[in-house]
């Protein structure tokens, strides 16, 4: 089992709010800095082997967040039938508050995707791009894992991204995906 853990440390412009509900996080940002500051650091997150490229919004703070790759085998833990699942999980300030999923993208074949898509079964995620063979998916949590007065809880909330925003900060990197290697599959 490969697992990747990826620390990027490129410094970018603060990125632009690209929906009434990031702009109204960049102005609860601005309002009460207790919660989240508008950090305008936030590098970008890029798995070139899973062709993925994720800008998070400036009012992430860094220390917040922590992203994990996997590809082959250990994304299929993740996701059955997928290539590649890049996580990014909310890392609490509270003790006792588990880290939760924020946003993942996994990618799947094409083929792959096409299949899980049209399956009996409720929808995995939502296809936020098509790039030749593959197809990128994007799964978001439902709801809060913490309680709604703590800290984390409003921090967490202040973090969520709606589908729109996840298509708006996605992109491929390069030529796309890698096909894992064969010992990962």
């Amino acid at each position: 089992m490969r697992v990747q853990f990826l620390v990027v440390l490129l410094v970018l412009p603060g990125v632009t709010a690209c929906s009434k509900r990031d702009a109204s996080q960049e102005q609860a940002a601005r309002s009460d800095s207790a919660v989240v500051a508008t950090n305008e650091n936030v590098s970008p997150v890029v798995v070139r082997e899973a062709g993925v490229r994720f800008d998070p919004p400036s009012t992430w703070p860094s220390e917040r967040y922590r992203v994990a790759s996997r590809a082959g085998r250990a994304a299929a833990e993740d996701q059955p039938g997928a290539a590649h699942s890049v996580a990014i999980h909310y890392r609490p300030d509270q003790p006792g508050h588990e880290e939760a999923l924020l946003c993942r993208i996994v990618v799947f074949a094409r083929d792959d995707w096409s299949r899980i898509d049209a399956g009996p079964h409720p929808p995995v995620g939502t296809l936020i791009e098509n790039a030749d063979e593959w197809a990128f998916i994007a799964q978001l949590p439902q709801s809060n894992p913490y309680p709604r007065d703590s800290l984390d809880g409003a921090q967490f909330e202040a973090m969520r991204l709606s589908i729109r925003e996840m298509r708006a900060r996605f992109s491929v990197e390069g030529e796309g995906p890698s096909k894992p290697d064969a010992g990962d599959l």
